[in-house]
């Protein structure tokens, strides 16, 4: 059985968008976040694509590439006991409010 992100058991007329995509500056954090946590040895390639690779369908299909690195750098951080969702969400919280 394939799992969702197994892109190519799934037939569509859909042409593929080969057009380079211009990073936004969140995304470029996202990035030197990931780059980061796997130079300080907090996680590696194979557990992001585990845990990119777990997310239900409407996640992976409504989440932007970036976003679930994001996403699944914060399961890994939780998973680790490094920070807890309560922390994130108080955080999250406090950008909402400065916005």
């Amino acid at each position: 059985m394939t799992k969702v992100h197994d892109r190519g058991g799934w037939p569509t007329d859909e042409p593929i968008n080969q057009s380079q995509h211009v990073l936004e500056d969140w995304e470029i954090h996202v990035d030197a976040l990931s780059r980061l946590l796997n130079q300080k040895g907090i996680n590696c390639r194979d557990e992001t694509r585990y845990e990119t690779e777990r997310l239900s369908l409407n996640q992976y299909e409504g989440l932007r590439y970036y976003e679930k690195w994001a996403l699944s750098a914060e399961n890994i951080l939780v998973a680790k006991g490094l920070i807890t969702r309560e922390e994130l969400d108080i955080k999250m919280a406090g950008l909402e409010a400065s916005r």
